[in-house]
Parts: structure tokens; C-alpha cells; sequence
């Protein structure tokens, strides 16, 4: 944390949005687009809810950057929905499979599979059909973010009973009990023992407090 020599970012208002895709030299195999409902943390990160959408706008934006990169392969891209302009933003590309892997699953698309296949014959048939409005529901995360969200923790606490809707994906399986147990445990040691590491709800800094934090750090170092 040297704040001397700050990451300086442009900060997009909007919703965060992700194209997940199978490609072959930047010829769209499969795709899939997902909306962010909910972070953690709340203001944007890493997701808490996310649902199935189908955004042409999206997939043609998506598909002229993969297209010139001539990519290769399963990647996830994120953007953001600029709320001032309505257009979309690139975020980062990330070339792996994603964390809501499962809601791909659910929604009828195998990318796995579609990847084995790619790697084994160079090609996969074209899949662009799916299951459109589906949840997937990540509760440990969703626990985080009522901690942080203090204004709204009440609506998100009754949103709590939408969880095991039929159209949600919530990642528990009853039959294979040990790691969600484990998972248990984690959550309670997380809110018990390392209080710490839960993240504040987002703020801005001011120039005089990065300046503030810049001569602090530079008076440890020289203590030092």
C-alpha cells in the first residue's frame, strides 16, 4: 500500500456485465451474456447474484474485440453499462472459465465441453442458445454484502426467501454435504474471526486525503 505512487482509475458509473464465450480465432462458438444484479462490493466487484440475460448489443460489442484479437478459447468479458451514455465500457478480458461456471451450466451451455473440444479438433458446433432469466446465488457473498450494504440491509435480509426459487442457482447440494459444511464453518469464522478483512461501503477519496496517505507512508519509510 504505497500510496506515493497511487493506480489511478476512471470510474464508470453503471452495472457490471459479462460476455462468456467459446471462440475459435475470434469466430464466436458459443456465448452467453449475464448481468451482475448484486456485488460485493456493493458499489462493483466480484458476484454476489448474477442472471441470465440475452443482449445482442452486448454480444456484437464483445464479438469485434475477440474478432481483432483473433482469439483462441474460453474467456470471460467484462464491462460496464455507462449509465451517463447507455454504452458499453471494456473492463478487462479474462482468458479463463469464470467463476459462475455452474449458472452456465444450468442455463444449457456445456463450455467445458465446448473447450475439450476445441483443444481436441479444433472446432465445436455453433451453440448459441440458452436458458434466459436464470439466478445464480452465491449466499456466503450474499452475507458479506448485507454487512456492508448498512442502508439497505433490511430489503436484502427479505430477499434472502428468493434463494430457493426455481429459476435460482444457489450452489448447494444436499447430497454432498461436507463442503458445504466447510463452507459454513468458513463464513462463521470469516464474520467472527477476521472481522478485518470485511470491506467498508465504497467511498471517494479527496486529493488532500491521498496526499495525507502519501506523507504517512513516506514518514514510516523513513522511520524505517
Amino acid at each position: 500500500e504505497d500510496y506515493r505512487r497511487p493506480f489511478v482509475q476512471e470510474y464508470i458509473p453503471g452495472t457490471i456485465h459479462d460476455g462468456l464465450f467459446a471462440c475459435r480465432q475470434g469466430d464466436l462458438r458459443a456465448a452467453m451474456t449475464v448481468t451482475r444484479s448484486t456485488t460485493y462490493p456493493v458499489t462493483g466487484g466480484i458476484t454476489v447474484e448474477a442472471i441470465t440475460t440475452r443482449d445482442p448489443v452486448l454480444l456484437d460489442y464483445c464479438g469485434r474485440i475477440l474478432e481483432f484479437l483473433r482469439y483462441d478459447g474460453l474467456c470471460d468479458v467484462e464491462v460496464k453499462k455507462d449509465e451517463r451514455d447507455g454504452t458499453y465500457k471494456l473492463l478487462e478480458i479474462n482468458p479463463r472459465i469464470w467463476g459462475a461456471l455452474e449458472l452456465s451450466l444450468c442455463a444449457g451451455i456445456d463450455f467445458v465441453e465446448k473447450s475439450c473440444e476445441l483443444a481436441v479438433t479444433g472446432d465445436t458446433a455453433v451453440q448459441m442458445d440458452y436458458r434466459v432469466g436464470l439466478k445464480h446465488w452465491i449466499l456466503q457473498r450474499e452475507l458479506m454484502a448485507i454487512h456492508q450494504d448498512k442502508g439497505h440491509r433490511w430489503q436484502r435480509i427479505r430477499r434472502l426467501t428468493g434463494l430457493f426459487d426455481r429459476d435460482t442457482v444457489y450452489g448447494i447440494d444436499l447430497t454432498d454435504w461436507k463442503p458445504e459444511l466447510a463452507q459454513l464453518v468458513a463464513t462463521i469464522r470469516f464474520f467472527t474471526r477476521k472481522r478485518n478483512l470485511l470491506l467498508p461501503a465504497g467511498r471517494s477519496f479527496s486529493v488532500e486525503e491521498c496526499r495525507r496517505l502519501a506523507a504517512v507512508e513516506t514518514e514510516d519509510a523513513l522511520a524505517i
